[in-house]
């Protein structure tokens, strides 16, 4: 199990694909693995992660982690982003039966 801490989230609607930027806080991140946002208190969304890219922003002396998940309805990037704020920390774990 890994933690990582959300900077935003974002859209790629060419490639119909939504955007967990952030950085990783524990552990290790691959692809396969699932992102667990908290919908309520005994409610989580389970997102796959389809690959890891990065990001380098030169200007705010900033790289990220970005955990890139497949869109399959373009309102998934406003509830996640609505669920994952600036500095949320959510766990990423292996995809066998999650609990």
């Amino acid at each position: 199990m890994a933690s990582f801490e959300v900077h935003e989230v974002f859209r790629l609607p060419s490639r119909n694909e939504f955007v967990i930027a952030g950085a990783i806080t524990e552990g290790k991140i691959i692809p396969g693995m699932v992102v667990s946002v908290l919908i309520d208190s005994k409610l989580y969304w389970h997102i796959p992660v389809k690959s890891i890219e990065y990001i380098d922003r030169v200007t705010l002396n900033e790289s990220l982690v970005c955990l890139v998940c497949t869109e399959t309805d373009i309102n998934e990037t406003l509830l996640c982003s609505d669920l994952c704020p600036l500095g949320t920390v959510v766990e990423v774990k292996e995809d066998e039966n999650v609990t």
